[in-house]
């Protein structure tokens, strides 16, 4: 081939994030060293290495620039030099060249974003407040990805260019979440179930590419990785249903037509729903008969945590009970902060989950395994008199919460309280959600799938007086949510259509959830 036609050989610049002298050590020689084991700031994660360098150093216009995580390897199946090497191979057309490792997750979702809001409730909300803002208008509610455009995190170089853009959004992330005044920093802030509580500013971030190449059209190259090879995840179970998923999502965004998208939302439907159930996905005529056996990841309650109510505790504190039974203890934590202050307290945890209490045992001093819808006459019993009975985000997942509020009448002292925590079915969400027919079950929050029973403060009220107890503290737990004021008018106008006073019905929808006190009636 003569010189002139030969392809010019890419320069790229692939850093490997370095965060722990073992990660350090690691570095692969195809990569260059970004060094972050002083790490001053890792609630931002790998965001924060990445900030330090593109506002410090030089780009060359024409090079190639990436950032990755040490266990690109392990994620991707592709070794250092491997993945170089096809950078290298790019044509120089290209803005962005990519890899993801977990592509069925990508698929079953409309874009990123949507994955977030389904395993981070509240997170799309968020997102689209501050990105369809100007000046950016990215519209990520209609914004569909698929395997051209999702994105994994940071598993992407990038000419400068593209760099520019994607830190002049991020930094706009950045000091919204900085600012303690800005209406949204305590949200972006929030910290969500995922391993180590990772904030949802990580995941906006870590979405961005995705979106940005999306809708600014940014020239975008997909590196495949290593079939199977360690990309394992919750949906590698159903490999063939997400291509067939993701390959609606092309035909839609290649012709425009709607029916393409109308069966992507009801393929996709129907694998989640088959995943959470831990059973195999409908069978279709692009499913062969060898489908790979199902995930059997069985979601006992909502996902296990280590988080506590903060209204329940102040109402301990405030009645200081000697003798507390906390159904639905988890591991404990509520405990452990009341025994900060009351460490002599008798507390006796009772949760379904076997891990949850082989942890509270340790912190509680008595957990029960046991299903208290369950419990024998004699089980009730042995609780013996209690000062305090705890049910934090509970009642709502018994089949019969009024017979156990009854039998709980019975094992409370003369001055015993029981105080409950219970999801509002009449926040403002809620009512949009169902108004617009999305009453889709989540993980966890108001639409949590192992949610048998709803509630609004009336019909909370209404539980507790009917089996014998008087409300003596009601506490709304409100939080607020980007976007919740322009709900607020359509609700006041239903409350007057049906006769109800809108000023209540305001106050009730923006409690997120109520925390009662009963005490048994005389």
């Amino acid at each position: 081939m003569p010189p002139d036609q030969e392809t010019a050989v890419i320069e790229s610049h692939i850093h490997h994030i370095a965060y722990s002298a073992a990660t350090r050590a690691s570095a692969p020689a195809a990569f260059e060293l970004l060094d972050n084991t002083d790490n001053p700031r890792p609630d931002w994660y790998e965001y924060w290495p990445i900030r330090r360098y593109l506002l410090t150093q030089p780009l060359v216009e024409d090079h190639y620039y990436g950032f990755l995580s040490p266990k690109f390897e392990t994620k991707t199946g592709l070794a250092a030099q491997e993945f170089a090497d096809a950078v290298a191979q790019q044509s120089p057309d290209v803005d962005l060249i990519f890899c993801c490792p977990h592509p069925e997750v990508g698929a079953l979702f409309r874009n990123v974003y949507y994955g977030s809001d389904a395993t981070a409730p509240g997170s799309l909300d968020l997102y689209s407040a501050i990105l369809d803002a100007k000046p950016w208008q990215l519209d990520i509610r209609s914004m569909v990805n698929d395997e051209r455009d999702t994105i994994y995190s940071n598993y992407f170089v990038a000419r400068p260019a593209f760099w520019r853009e994607w830190l002049e959004v991020a930094e706009a992330i950045f000091a919204i979440a900085e600012d303690p005044a800005h209406p949204l920093s305590a949200a972006l802030n929030t910290r969500t179930s995922y391993t180590g509580e990772v904030m949802r500013k990580v995941f906006l971030i870590e979405g961005l590419a995705s979106a940005l190449v999306a809708r600014r059209g940014w020239r975008a190259v997909s590196i495949p990785i290593r079939q199977h090879a360690g990309n394992q995840n919750i949906f590698s179970a159903y490999r063939a249903d997400a291509k067939a998923c993701d390959a609606l999502k092309r035909a839609y965004k290649d012709t425009g037509d709607e029916k393409y998208l109308q069966r992507f939302n009801e393929r996709a439907s129907q694998v989640i729903a088959a995943f959470r159930r831990g059973a195999a996905a409908p069978a279709t005529p692009t499913q062969p008969d060898h489908h790979e056996p199902p995930h059997t990841m069985a979601i006992k309650q909502t996902p296990a945590h280590d988080k506590f109510n903060d209204t329940i505790l102040q109402l301990l504190l405030q009645h200081q009970p000697r003798k507390v039974v906390e159904v639905g203890c988890m591991r404990g934590t509520l405990a452990a902060k009341y025994f900060e202050t009351h460490p002599g307290t008798d507390w006796t945890g009772v949760d379904i989950d076997e891990d949850n209490v082989a942890i509270a045992k340790e912190v509680c001093g008595t957990a029960i395994l046991a299903d208290i819808e369950k419990l024998n006459e004699a089980s009730w019993q042995a609780f013996g008199a209690a000062d305090a009975w705890v049910f934090g985000d509970v009642l709502e997942h018994l089949r019969d919460p009024w017979q156990v509020l009854r039998k709980v009448r019975n094992q409370l002292s003369d001055q015993g309280v029981v105080i409950a925590c219970i999801p509002n079915s009449q926040h403002w969400s809620f009512q949009a959600r169902v108004n617009a027919g999305l009453m889709q079950y989540q993980d966890d929050g108001l639409f949590d799938r192992t949610h048998i029973r709803f509630f609004s403060r009336m019909t909370m009220v209404e539980m507790f007086q009917s089996t014998g107890y008087t409300v003596e503290g009601l506490i709304a737990r409100n939080i607020t949510f980007p976007g919740q004021e322009k709900y607020m008018a359509p609700i006041r106008a239903m409350a007057q259509a049906s006769g109800a006073d809108p000023d209540q019905a305001e106050r009730d929808s923006l409690a997120f959830q109520f925390v009662l006190v009963g005490r048994k009636t005389a």
